[in-house]
Parts: structure tokens; C-alpha cells; sequence
């Protein structure tokens, strides 16, 4: 990460604040301090429960309205520092500022929760628990009612904090495997350009509605955008939160890892579409989903709209931003990747099927066919077979399947 010389600008010349020459600082533009407070008193209700742990601060730096990607760490460091630069402020006047009624009010906030109960006294209740009684107040206090526990409990404390990000919470606060009907009109992903955060959206309400633990399914709840952190990184600076709602190559992989091997899950599914400067998405997404059989080893599937819709390959020939060479290139990177993951994890895959049949009614785009491919496969019945046997080559050519070599 670059030196910290943004945010020492910025925070020096802003009145009702003294720092001394040795502050340290993470490095951010100046209109990105106010952005930090505003998502700590966003999130007042998880910062209170989890106590200041790194995963609020994670919550925050995704929430807060940054063109800049910051760690937890770093977060955390600039929140303190600026704080701590208000409270040694000793001026004769003391300016009211938009910055600084901010900052008091995430003194007040801090000085609440160190108040709180001790960590000895709640150190049994689980990060998950915290996550669920956070969210469960905010929603009681929008909605004016008692609500039952949200989100469900069998979700890791890594999806909660998704579930708890400002549009993904006002879309589908409240909704589970019982309450499927979200408070408002969800936005449309019916487009290739849909934005990234809509995506995410659709993909969470698709894993509140569908995916109770009896059915072994991981859905990866971001869309996989970037084949490296870099990548992600770099984009930051220009489009900033937009980029924040996309997974990079190696979070799916590590998702899956854990989905698979520790949490018992047999299939694991990601929505893959390449970021592009021109428009959202550079090529047509597709669907990477690994299935754990009971022979040694994985299966891989590959639905890819493209493959079974004339109309949506002609598409993406004509999008603007979109070359050749780029999308066979993210196509290319994407299959690098497994092949470097399953090696060193000592995984064999042994077999590959690519392909998938497109309904009529999403023939004419790749996101509409995506998302309705993943709706059909979480909406299976528990113990309903997702696709067929890997060995039921007749079955899989039913399907639009053919199969592929992984070299």
C-alpha cells in the first residue's frame, strides 16, 4: 500500500483537530474521512456487538464510500487516529464542522462500548450469534416490530457481514428459506451491464431463499470479477464501491476449499463475469460449479450461455470494450487457476463437462440465463439430484452438456 500522505493532508488542515507530526495514517483522499465515520455509525449496532473485532472494521471499509481499498487494519487505524486527534484538540474555539459532529458522535459510540459487558461475560456467545443479534435489532428498529432471529444461523460470519452491507440489507432484510417475499421490489438483473452490487443482490436472495444446510450447496454470494487481488485493487481507484461487490479467483477458490472439505458441502457454485471499463461485464458470465462425487476426487462444471444461445454469442461479439483476445485471456486465466489450486491442494479432477442448454426466455442474455441456471439448481428439492451421475454421459448431453479434457 502506498505511504501515508493522503489522509495526513487531508486530516491536518480539517479545524478541531491536532495530531501530532508522528501520526500515522493510512492512505486515503480527504473526502474519503467523512465517508469512515459515516459507516461506523452505519454499522453502530455490529460495532457494539463484535466490540471493535477485525471483521466490523472489514464491514466498514467496504461501506464506506472510498475510490481507495483499505484493510481492516487500516481502517481501524484512521478511525483511531482521527479520533484521537479530536479528542487532543485544546483550541479556544471549538469549530462544528461536518467532520467533527461525526467524530464526536463515534466518540460517544466508542465510550458506549467500552462500557459494555466485559469479554469474559460474553465470550461464549459465537461471532455469528453477535452478527445475528446486531442485524436482528436493526431490523427490528426500521420496521418497528419483533422479527424473528436474521439472518439464519447456519450462514458463516463471513456471509452474515455480506448480508449486513447497506443494499443488500434494505433489499433483503427479513427474508429466508420462510419468508421468501424481500420488503421491496428487488432491482432487475436482466442485463449484461447490470451493476455488480445488483448482481450480488439477486445472488443473496437467492442463497437466503434455497440454500438450508440439508441441501450441501455453497453458493458464492459475489460475483467473481477479477482473476487476481491486484486486478481488484487497481480498479478501486476509478469505480470504488461498485468493485467492492465483485470476488477475485482466489476467494472463490479458498470459498470452495472450505465449502467442500471443511463444511461437508458436495457442490459449490460461482457466478464468473469479467469486469470491463466499457460496461460490466467483458464477456458473457458463466457458471463454475465444483461437485464432490464419491469417488476420489472433483467434477467440474462449466455453464456457459454463450455455448447454447446463438443470439447471446453473437452478443458479445458486439459489446464495446470487448476484444477477443480479453475474453479468451480471462477464460484462460480463470482454468490456470484451478489447475495451480487443485495441484496444490493435491485435488484430482476427473471429469469436466462445459456447455448447458438456454431456456427461450433468457436467450437473449447471459446474466438473465445465469441467474435463472443458479435458481434451478439451489431450488432442487433436498436430496434431489442436482445433474446427473459424472459418468452419465447420455444425461449430461440431455442437458446441453459435452463433455471436456483438463489438461
Amino acid at each position: 500500500m502506498p505511504q501515508l500522505s493522503y489522509i495526513r493532508k487531508a486530516a491536518l488542515r480539517q479545524p478541531g483537530l491536532y495530531f501530532h507530526r508522528s501520526n500515522p495514517f493510512p492512505d486515503i483522499p480527504e473526502k474519503g474521512i467523512e465517508a469512515l465515520f459515516r459507516a461506523v455509525l452505519d454499522n453502530a449496532d455490529l460495532y457494539r456487538e463484535l466490540r471493535g473485532s477485525s471483521v466490523v472494521w472489514a464491514l466498514i471499509a467496504s461501506e464506506a464510500a472510498l475510490y481507495h481499498s483499505l484493510t481492516s487494519k487500516d481502517t481501524k487505524t484512521a478511525v483511531e487516529m482521527i479520533t484521537r486527534g479530536r479528542l487532543e484538540y485544546k483550541g479556544k474555539e471549538n469549530p462544528v464542522t461536518a467532520l467533527t459532529t461525526l467524530v464526536d458522535q463515534c466518540i460517544a459510540l466508542t465510550k458506549e462500548e467500552s462500557q459494555g459487558p466485559t469479554s469474559a461475560l460474553v465470550g461464549d456467545i459465537s461471532e455469528g450469534d453477535k452478527i445475528i443479534r446486531a442485524l436482528t435489532n436493526k431490523l427490528n428498529k426500521l420496521d418497528l416490530t419483533t422479527s424473528p432471529l436474521w439472518p439464519p444461523s447456519y450462514f458463516s460470519a463471513k456471509e452474515m457481514l455480506l448480508f449486513a452491507q447497506r443494499h443488500v440489507f434494505s433489499a433483503l432484510r427479513g427474508v429466508d428459506s420462510v419468508n421468501r417475499e424481500p420488503r421491496q421490489p428487488l432491482p432487475d438483473v436482466n442485463s449484461y451491464d447490470s451493476p455488480p452490487r445488483d448482481t450480488q443482490v439477486a445472488l443473496s436472495n437467492l442463497a437466503l431463499v434455497h440454500c438450508t444446510p440439508n441441501k450441501r450447496i455453497s453458493l458464492s454470494l459475489k460475483p467473481v470479477g477479477f482473476l487476481s487481488p491486484k486486478l481488484h485493487h487497481d480498479w478501486y481507484w476509478s469505480y470504488g464501491r461498485e468493485i467492492a461487490a465483485f470476488s477475485t479467483m482466489p476467494k472463490f477458490l479458498s470459498h470452495a476449499k472450505t465449502s467442500l472439505f471443511a463444511e461437508g458441502k458436495t457442490y459449490v457454485i460461482g457466478l464468473f463475469t469479467q469486469w470491463s471499463n466499457q460496461g460490466y461485464a467483458a464477456n458473457p458470465p458463466t457458471i463454475t460449479s465444483s461437485r464432490k462425487t464419491p469417488v476420489s476426487g472433483l467434477q467440474m462444471i462449466s455453464y456457459e450461455p454463450s455455448y447454447g444461445s446463438k443470439v447471446i454469442k453473437e452478443q458479445s461479439g458486439r459489446r464495446p470494450g470487448i476484444r477477443s483476445t480479453q475474453a479468451s485471456g480471462y477464460h484462460g486465466g480463470r482454468g490456470d487457476a484451478v489447475k495451480e489450486w487443485l495441484s496444490s491442494n493435491g485435488i484430482r479432477l476427473h471429469s469436466r463437462y462445459y456447455g448447458g442448454r438456454v431456456p427461450g426466455e433468457f436467450a437473449t442474455d447471459s446474466v438473465r440465463a445465469c441467474i435463472g441456471f443458479i435458481e434451478g439448481l439451489v431450488s432442487r428439492k433436498e436430496g434431489e439430484d442436482v445433474f446427473p451421475h459424472f459418468e452419465d454421459t447420455d444425461g449430461w448431453q440431455k442437458l446441453g452438456f459435452i463433455p471436456l479434457e483438463f489438461e
